[in-house]
């Protein structure tokens, strides 16, 4: 449902978004990264939704984010920027005092996974109207399979916002490579999360993680196939630090742009949740979709 076809390592980028978030009445003082991902009912009706971290959204009312797109496709440039680039930025209230059912926010159903939807169909809706957009919709198709086989070490790519850095001028966030240091398919400590040999720092709550197989990588039949394999395997949540006391410590990722003293220390190890978990925020999805329709 991409506006601009672009390759599987470009869409690591294009599929995320920068969200501030913010108390009703006030300026937005948290910040985090996002990223689009569609949903399909079996009438072909789609909901488009920002997939992050409930602890980003958390305690916060709302959430603005900026898409950038252009009149038409021949407007793009072959790496796919915009030509004569507009922008718009975009406010939404995540909750609806009248109906619940109509809250732009869905939580994961377990309080415990650190992962909730922002509904924006609405938005997309009204914004292809108008413009071709520099976006990429993931899906369910991106998710890993039985068949992805999956090794204790792997290569993974990952874009966001880290410390709200980003390149403004073309609206772009940061990439970073890195590898899995525990099995992507395992469960790290008996919980649905492995660990990355990347280092995580505020800003970067609720980036996609990929799995990135370059020039060759094992197909299904268990041959080599020649191009760009790229597999939605997490979404970055915490990250693993070291106190001065020398203690190990998980914590989640901060989200406020204001300086803080602390006596953490970063041991370049974060973690992600098992991104089959969005399929249960699909299923809740799936079924407000079919609510609505009977309403």
């Amino acid at each position: 449902m991409s506006s601009v076809e672009v390759k599987p390592e470009q869409s690591v980028a294009r599929c995320t978004v920068r969200l501030e978030c913010g108390v009703k009445g006030h300026p937005a003082s948290s910040y985090g990264t996002g990223f689009f991902y569609n949903v399909a009912d079996k009438h072909d009706r789609r909901s488009i939704y920002i997939l992050t971290n409930r602890h980003v959204v958390n305690r916060n009312d709302y959430v603005e984010f900026v898409i950038s797109g252009a009149k038409s496709a021949s407007d793009f440039t072959q790496r796919g920027q915009p030509i004569n680039r507009v922008d718009l930025k975009h406010h939404v209230d995540l909750y609806d005092t009248t109906n619940t059912i109509h809250d732009s926010l869905i939580l994961h159903p377990d309080p415990n996974i650190d992962l909730c939807a922002i509904n924006i169909t609405n938005i997309i809706s009204s914004r292809l109207a108008q413009h071709n957009l520099r976006i990429q919709f993931l899906d369910n198709s991106w998710l890993a399979t039985s068949k992805d086989k999956m090794c204790d070490v792997e290569q993974i790519i990952s874009a966001g916002y880290p410390a709200s850095l980003w390149d403004e001028y073309n609206n772009m966030p940061i990439a970073r490579v890195g590898f899995t240091s525990t099995n992507p398919s395992a469960y790290y400590q008996g919980k649905k999360d492995f660990v990355m040999d990347m280092a995580i720092i505020e800003g970067a709550s609720g980036s996609p993680v990929f799995h990135y197989q370059r020039k060759i990588y094992e197909n299904e039949e268990g041959g080599s196939s020649f191009g760009t394999k790229t597999t939605l395997i997490g979404v970055v949540w915490g990250c693993i630090t070291r106190t001065d006391r020398n203690e190990v410590k998980i914590i989640n990722i901060p989200t406020s742009s204001k300086p803080v003293v602390d006596s953490k220390y970063p041991m370049n190890l974060g973690l992600a949740l098992h991104a089959d978990l969005i399929l249960d925020i699909e299923k809740i999805i799936l079924e407000r979709m079919y609510k609505i329709e009977l309403a």
